[in-house]
């Protein structure tokens, strides 16, 4: 269970496991530049506690028709037959009609991210709707000081009525304590992970979906903005345009990074505890305060209501041709920005798409957007969101999905402050060089900075490189891992040499 930091911190040497059989080491000395926690977030750190406490009991008690009561997956409850029963349960027509297990069969479309999702079609007749999508969150959020709703399942409810009134969210059945079933509207347009299914969904029809989505309007998020800066007041100097706002992924709603996959509380354990130490040592505010990182253009600077996870297991077709988003765990307000540069780490960088599929989707979304497409406002707008993989979710300096904590190594060169520093003084190398701005435009900042950075950052890169954090880049370990994504077509980076 979780053992929340108090007066006590590490630190951390080298690079820090986050697979949840390992734990944090101990044993290392107080560091006196750190700060202390605030009672706020000790008592957070509590209650996080008793949250993984409750989630584990609840475990062999789930199934419960309570809608207010935490559903928590016991043994065999993720399986289909746990969650046919779950869903009967819950959804009034198939409770109404008598739908049996043997009439329900269960699909799961789950990913890596913060919830199960799962599609459960009845056959029974009567059954209305006959599918819907039952969605479970285990990112093991926590309740705020009063013990009221997580700021994540309030943020992630509000989202979904704005995209509602816009016409762009699937119709809500019944809503759970930390799950939701909703309609099932339309059909899967992924090829793969990393790929759509463009017979389904067309580079076109993805860029006027996203455009669409920004511009649902944003006053829904600002209550919950005020809470996060209440929570953690460093937020306060940090402005809507800084692409930082994801309060799921970077821990301002539920205390916690965000690291993929099912929750357990060893896990939660563990994400309570780097989040706690990144802001501990001042490297979180150093980072969301650092204004290289920021977007520059007209376009990427735009504050909107984004998806916040636009990929391909999280977009379906409608009967019309027409698709629509789902999954709303990562929708919150900030710059155009962050949007993008998930999708190109996710799906349309070049580790997966060439420069004349990146080019034409912006060049679309700009069109569609009613803003100016000439050349150099699409590039403008790429050389941002190139940017934004390096210090965005699921970029190169977000711990959380990979196998280092590069903000919190201290003893190690470069530390965490200098590491912010070098990575800095390379956007703005890029920004001010010609012939920088085009190699990254074309190839990506990190296999850019891999092959021209000398020193303490390309030792650091060869370190992450090791360790295998560079593959989302298309930068590999060896090249049989590289030959194999090759193979796989999971990758389209050409194989970079070993030092």
């Amino acid at each position: 269970m979780l053992t929340a930091l108090r007066s006590r911190h590490f630190l951390l040497k080298g690079f820090l496991p986050l697979n949840h059989t390992h734990k944090l080491k101990r044993g290392y000395h107080a560091h006196s530049s750190l700060i202390t926690l605030t009672t706020t977030q000790q008592t957070m750190a509590m209650k996080r506690k008793a949250a993984c406490m409750a989630t584990a009991a609840s475990a062999s008690t789930s199934g419960s028709e309570d809608n207010d009561a935490p559903f928590g997956f016991a043994p065999g409850e993720d399986q289909p037959e746990g969650v046919a029963k779950k869903v009967i349960s819950v959804v009034p027509s198939w409770k109404a009609c008598g739908v049996a297990v043997g009439d329900v069969t269960v699909k799961d479309f789950s990913a890596f991210g913060g919830a199960r999702v799962y599609k459960v079609s009845a056959s029974t007749e009567g059954a209305t709707p006959p599918a819907v999508c039952f969605k479970v969150d285990v990112t093991g959020g926590d309740d705020d000081e009063e013990g009221e709703a997580s700021i994540q399942d309030d943020r992630t409810q509000a989202a979904a009525q704005a995209l509602g009134a816009q016409g762009m969210a699937p119709t809500k059945i019944v809503h759970g304590n930390n799950w939701d079933i909703e309609e099932w509207s339309g059909i899967s347009v992924s090829k793969d992970f990393s790929h759509f299914d463009e017979s389904l969904a067309p580079l076109g029809t993805l860029t006027k979906l996203m455009a669409d989505v920004h511009t649902t309007p944003t006053e829904w998020y600002e209550p919950l903005r005020a809470r996060m800066r209440e929570r953690y007041p460093f937020l306060n100097d940090v402005p809507p345009e800084a692409p930082f706002w994801n309060g799921a992924a970077f821990g301002w709603e539920n205390g916690m990074l965000f690291t993929g996959g099912k929750m357990t509380p060893e896990k939660a354990a563990n994400n309570a505890k780097i989040f706690d130490e990144m802001c501990a040592s001042g490297v979180m505010e150093a980072l969301v305060k650092c204004t290289a990182f920021y977007p520059q253009s007209a376009a990427a600077k735009r504050v909107v209501t984004i998806h916040g996870d636009f990929k391909p297991n999280n977009v379906i077709g409608r009967p019309d041709g027409s698709c629509m988003c789902i999954d709303y765990d990562f929708t919150h307000v900030s710059p155009v920005q962050q949007e993008l540069s998930f999708a190109f780490m996710k799906w349309l960088g070049p580790k997966h798409q060439d420069y004349a599929t990146r080019y034409t989707f912006l060049e679309q979304y700009l069109t569609h957007c009613g803003l100016p497409n000439d050349d150099a406002s699409v590039k403008e707008l790429m050389l941002d969101a190139m940017v934004g993989t390096i210090c965005n979710f699921d970029g190169l300096l977000f711990s959380g999905l990979s196998r280092q904590v590069p903000l919190l190594r201290k003893s190690d060169k470069p530390d965490g402050l200098e590491l912010l520093k070098l990575l800095s003084d390379f956007v703005t190398d890029v920004r001010s060089s010609p012939k920088l701005k085009e190699q990254v435009i074309y190839n990506g900042p990190i296999p850019t900075m891999y092959v021209t950075s000398t020193g303490p950052l390309r030792a650091w890169l060869e370190e992450m490189r090791a360790h295998g954090s560079l593959g989302g880049f298309g930068i590999f370990p060896d090249s049989a891992t590289w030959e194999e994504n090759v193979r796989m077509k999971a990758v389209r980076t050409p194989w970079i040499p070993l030092p």
